[in-house]
């Protein structure tokens, strides 16, 4: 048992004090002031900064003021060339008026509604009279078979 030890801690003992020998390398300490960097992502914006958006669409004509020019309210800034909204309102108006004409009492949408209810009621009527017609022409015997009687 004492050989097995042996054998086991004799190569770990010479590893220990051949690795412990050699070339040591000393290192002194320096001081410095403590610098710290922090990474964010982000964006700085001006305090009385302000961003403008034009409440219409269409091409800018004239800029009367600059970057970093100072305005005041009810101050004109640009020109802008609507006129491709304009023909879209319009549009939309002669739209808005066909609409209400349509829903109206005398409205063409309502009167062809009415013309189809009469034309459904008057095939109704006539669909009735037939099968009443066809009723008294038919009648079945007592063996099941059906008949037909003429005029």
């Amino acid at each position: 048992m004492k050989t097995n030890r042996r054998i086991l801690f004799t190569p770990i003992i010479l590893l220990g004090l051949l690795s412990c020998g050699g070339n040591k390398q000393e290192v002194q300490p320096v001081r410095k002031n403590i610098t710290e960097t922090v990474f964010a992502s982000g964006s700085i914006e001006a305090i009385d900064k302000y961003n403008l958006s034009a409440q219409t669409e269409g091409y800018l004509l004239d800029l009367f003021v600059q970057d970093g020019d100072s305005v005041s309210t009810g101050q004109l800034l640009a020109r802008i060339d609507n006129s491709s909204t304009e023909a879209q309102a319009a549009s939309a108006q002669q739209q808005l008026a066909i609409a209400e004409q349509n829903v109206s009492s005398n409205g063409p949408a309502l009167k062809e509604l009415e013309n189809n209810i009469a034309f459904a009621e008057k095939k109704v009527s006539q669909d009735k009279l037939i099968f009443e017609r066809y009723t008294r022409l038919i009648v079945s015997d007592p063996s099941g078979r059906i008949i037909i009687r003429p005029y």
